[in-house]
């Protein structure tokens, strides 16, 4: 019997035949297809996991993982490799990454006639802390993720593993243990555990809950922790020095500071934040489904390098940041003065800053992202993906790399990057798209002002920008199948070298150029002076 599953890597068709008994608790999967331009010879495997569970009630758990593997041509893997092992809980089992990273750890194996054996728990951790049991109690499928010489998409294997019953049957074991919290406040947690809020907790000028053990999971059960400082002195629930693997969930941390519409500060009582830390010892702490409101300093604050994780958090109303932590997925922030979302990592965000602030500032990567600020940057990141910024007087989108991305302002740049892609920048008086080395696939707009429609330092192709009253497009090494307009007086297109363009403009000229290439084409409407230019000339290019 086979199972195929159609995986393409690297743009290249392959399948994943699972073979021999779908019950046994082992099997092995060949990958079949052209291995391509790949530089090493292995690129992607398949897996059917054997999976032992042993020491059912110790914490931290492990467990074994057993697969056999074989490179394109169906032979068995030997030697050493590099593997990667992750759990989710949730999404979808055939696309990588999915759901939400409760564990990640790698490990060197050595692989003999394609098996592989490996007890995860015992790699070196990158994320989450020590694997226990707690790690298991969510209403969610749990899926291992395993990746093969790279920690990256195209090297998972899919689909993913989804824990059987067996797994679960841990926490049975464990004893599903939850120990109940309840006022008055303050609290601190001092053990490992599992722990539950049973009420509502009212403080003034302190921390609510204080966790000082590691491995601690808190289920705030939909119930809200408030403070009523007019000091806004204290955390809604604080981590101190030297504790990891903390799981916080379900509830709400509130105060009553808000945005005065009539001095533009934030007044109000409350907590200074409604989660954070005491240093930068603490690490592996993810959040989820909790709400913050009402802060005068942050909302949630984690360290950004510790692997700290928000998931489906909603934060407003804070006087500074919103959201700080290393990965930030499915989180709002809206009315942060400073930045909405401070992450390493954000996706499928939202981030508003009303006044300076950034909307969703990131030193690595935003994707499917939206970002909003009145005189700050919509969006900051080195690499924007499919994400739209939007600000009044500042620049919609900025980033290193700007790829399917929209940038809006109505003084400010639309897009500001040094290389942009499949992107549209829009601005009201400012350049619709700056970018210091290449524009590509992209349209620039001014359609107020006399700002260019794109600017750009090096090279522009297969784009179109416009001007009301300034440069359609300048690119000032080479543009390629481009068009430029401008409105009024300025020069529709104007580049050094021209390739295949078209520029025009109403009253000024429409494409200069130092050299031209082939079928080029400038217009002045209703005019002549329409090309002004030296080198050698295409056939289109001259009356």
């Amino acid at each position: 019997m086979a199972i195929y599953v159609r995986v393409d890597v690297a743009g290249y068709p392959y399948h994943i035949s699972h073979r021999g008994d779908p019950g046994a608790k082992k099997s092995s999967l060949q990958m079949k297809g052209k291995l391509g331009r790949m530089t090493r010879l292995i690129c992607l495997f398949g897996m059917l996991t054997g999976i032992s569970i042993y020491q059912l009630a110790a914490q931290p758990m492990r467990f074994n993982y057993q697969a056999r593997l074989t490179n394109g041509s169906g032979i068995p893997l030997q030697g050493n490799h590099a593997a990667y092992f992750s759990l989710f809980s949730g999404g979808n089992p055939t696309v990588a990454d999915d759901g939400t990273l409760l564990f990640k750890e790698s490990a060197n194996l050595s692989i003999l006639n394609g098996a592989m054996n490996h007890e995860i728990g015992t790699g070196t951790n990158l994320f989450g802390g020590s694997l226990t049991t707690l790690m298991l109690r969510t209403d969610d499928n749990i899926y291992v993720q395993v990746a093969v010489d790279a920690d990256m998409p195209s090297n998972v294997v899919l689909p993913r593993s989804r824990f059987s019953s067996v797994p679960y049957a841990l926490l049975s074991a464990d004893g599903e243990r939850r120990h109940q919290i309840s006022g008055p406040a303050p609290i601190e947690i001092t053990q490992p555990g599992s722990y539950v809020l049973t009420g509502n907790l009212v403080v003034e000028g302190e921390d609510a809950i204080t966790i000082s053990a590691s491995h601690v999971t808190l289920d705030l059960n939909g119930f809200t922790i408030s403070s009523t400082s007019e000091l806004n002195m204290g955390s809604g629930i604080m981590i101190v020095s030297g504790a990891s693997d903390i799981k916080i969930q379900n509830g709400h941390i509130a105060g009553g500071v808000g945005l005065d519409p009539n001095n533009g500060l934030y007044t109000g009582p409350g907590f200074y934040s409604g989660i954070d830390y005491s240093d930068g010892n603490t690490t592996a702490v993810q959040v989820a489904n909790v709400s913050v409101s009402g802060c005068s300093g942050y909302g949630l604050s984690l360290p950004l390098d510790k692997g700290s994780f928000a998931d489906s958090c909603v934060v407003q109303n804070i006087d500074g940041t919103g959201i700080s932590v290393n990965s930030a997925k499915r989180c709002e922030a809206d009315r942060c003065k400073d930045v909405g979302i401070l992450a390493q990592f954000a996706s499928d965000c939202s981030g508003r800053s009303p006044g300076p602030g950034v909307g969703i500032q990131s030193s690595e990567e935003v994707l499917n992202c939206m970002g909003y600020s009145i005189s700050g940057a919509g969006i900051v990141a080195a690499h924007v993906l499919n994400s739209t910024g939007n600000s009044t007087s500042g620049t919609g989108v900025t980033g290193d790399m700007v790829t399917g991305c929209k940038g809006l302002s109505s003084n400010g740049a639309g897009i500001d990057g040094v290389k942009v892609s499949g992107s549209h920048g829009f601005s009201l008086t400012g350049v619709g798209i700056s970018a210091t080395v290449g524009v590509s696939d992209s349209l620039g707009q001014c359609t107020k002002g006399s700002a260019d429609g794109i600017y750009c330092g090096g090279t522009v192709s297969n784009s179109s920008g416009y001007s009301e009253s300034g440069r359609g497009l300048y690119a000032e090494r080479t543009a390629q199948n481009c068009y430029g307009q401008s409105l009024g007086a300025g020069v529709g297109l104007e580049t050094s070298v021209a390739m295949n363009c078209y520029g025009k403009s109403d009253t000024g000229i429409g494409l200069t150029f130092t050299k031209v290439g082939p079928n080029c084409f400038g217009e002045k409407t209703g005019g002549s002076d329409y090309v002004l230019g030296s080198g050698q000339a295409g056939p289109k290019n001259l009356p």
